[in-house]
């Protein structure tokens, strides 16, 4: 086959020597290879991806689909409570990073398909600042993004990772809020079934959602609920799922949590101690208490949950039980010794609390007390159960798993980044088999922030913290083979 033109004529170049021609030899100058014998002799390592697991097979989703996790606290209830199993014995992790992501919120899992949020401040030029937000859908298994969706907008969000909202999944779609509308993603091609806006008093006002320009959303069956807030006002709106065509409407003047929602009622908690009860197919008020020393709203933990007849919430040192029906107090337990209570769970048996002191076990009809599990002393837990288990996680990075027939540890593992810098892990979602979550940490060899996803399945090794369970790639010979390519390429022409 002829050479291009230039080479095979080699006519005089632009330097006024003669290129080179075909099987000539370079010389390579001593400089040069001096040069490149230090540079790959010093070998600097530096983690460029992130490859947990490699050379091992990849984990197989299971036969059938999972068990779905399609909003908070798994069910309209947000009990954290689902029959799918964890794996317990020896577990395995799987680690994807969200390159450019931002802030992660919350997964969602369904159809063995991972969603999750990302978002980013663009600035402080124009306040509230631009933020740069994005929904991901990927294949966890084998590590692929089958979509981003991304749009820029103006909010604030106040409370940093600390502040999840969370979207969820119904029918066909992946549904969020941002600022008075709601938008609904189709799970398959990322692009919107439907975006419905909302007449709210505060639509056109400049500080609409100044912080809280998204909102959390649940549902139950082909209604979602929502509360849209200028931080002194919310409206609390029930839409349908499948074209967002709103249902009714209700204004609180407070802020409000994650609702909570069954069959026949919607419950919220208020910035002022309120603690509403709704009628879910019309809106009417059924009734409303005050209760003090109920958690933030700008945590999830101030979440209802429902579970049969009761209605539970956290204090600050313990919980609540109310009737459903009338909103009567039924428990006020004080766990004084607690050191604080962060989290909450509950299946057909018990209350499981997070505490500085370990996971609580209780009644849930009387509230006694059944058992401590003593776990790694940090105080931020969060709890999730499984039909045979119970995983929780800590906010520097420890994953813990409690076989249920028998209270005793299966596994534990630290999931932090390297050197054991953690700042933030999220809550955990578990599917028949596995457990999702993600953390993020600063990474101080390439100065960045990494957001990733953990997904832990039954398997042999766990992370290796001595090794940061990351594989390093020198990227030393990368610039060799330019450089020396760059240097041949003039010599030549």
């Amino acid at each position: 086959m002829a050479l291009p033109a230039r080479v095979a004529n080699a006519g005089p170049n632009r330097h006024g020597t003669r290129a080179l021609g075909r099987g000539t030899l370079v010389t390579i100058p001593v400089w040069l290879v001096v040069l490149l014998s230090l540079a790959l002799l010093s070998t600097p390592l530096y983690p460029l991806i992130s490859t947990e697991g490699a050379g091992e097979p990849e984990p197989e989703p299971p036969s059938e689909t999972h068990t779905d996790w399609r909003q908070f606290g798994q069910n309209p209830g947000h009990t954290g409570y689902t029959k799918a199993a964890i794996p317990l014995g020896k577990v395995s992790t799987k680690i994807t990073t969200l390159e450019d992501a931002g802030s992660l919120g919350p997964i969602l899992v369904t159809n063995n398909t991972v969603f999750i949020e990302a978002y980013d401040e663009l600035g402080y030029a124009i306040y509230p600042p631009y933020i740069s937000r994005k929904i991901y859908s990927m294949n966890p298994y084998l590590g692929i993004i089958n979509w981003i969706w991304e749009n820029t907008t103006r909010g604030r969000n106040y409370h940093g990772e600390s502040y999840r909202v969370y979207p969820v999944i119904g029918g066909d779609s992946i549904i969020i809020t941002d600022h008075s509308k709601i938008i609904a993603l189709n799970l398959t091609t990322g692009r919107p079934n439907w975006v419905q806006s909302y007449d709210v008093p505060f639509n056109n006002s400049s500080d609409i959602n100044w912080y809280h320009w998204r909102s959390s959303i649940a549902l139950s069956g082909e209604l979602g609920v929502t509360g849209f807030t200028n931080r002194t006002t919310t409206v609390v709106v029930a839409f349908n799922v499948s074209n967002g065509n709103q249902i009714w409407n209700y204004t609180l003047n407070e802020t409000i949590s994650i609702p909570t929602i069954d069959e026949q009622s919607v419950i919220l908690t208020g910035s002022d101690g309120d603690v509403t009860s709704l009628d879910l197919s019309t809106g009417q008020e059924l009734w409303k208490i005050k209760l003090a020393n109920i958690k933030s709203v700008f945590t999830e933990s101030a979440a209802p949950r429902i579970m049969g007849d009761r209605i539970y919430l956290m204090s600050q040192e313990g919980f609540y039980s109310l009737n459903k029906s009338t909103g009567n107090t039924l428990l006020d337990i004080n766990l004084t010794n607690s050191e604080g209570i962060y989290c909450m769970a509950i299946n057909d048996d018990s209350i499981y609390l997070g505490s500085g002191k370990g996971i609580i076990q209780i009644d849930k009809t009387d509230g006694s007390t059944k058992r401590n599990i003593q776990i790694y002393n940090s105080p931020h837990y969060e709890i999730s159960l499984g039909g045979n288990g119970l995983v929780a996680n800590t906010k520097d990075g420890m994953v813990y798993a409690i076989n249920l027939a028998d209270y005793s540890e299966s596994w534990s593992l630290n999931i932090s980044g390297p050197n054991g810098n953690s700042n933030y892990v999220t809550p955990l979602i578990i599917v028949d088999g596995a457990i999702f979550l993600t953390r993020y940490y600063y990474d101080p060899v390439l100065k960045r922030h990494n957001r990733e996803i953990v997904m832990i399945v039954a398997g042999e090794a766990d992370i290796d913290d001595s090794e940061n369970s990351i594989n390093h790639v020198n990227f030393m010979p990368i610039v060799m083979v330019v450089v020396l390519t760059t240097w041949a390429y003039r010599k030549r022409w």
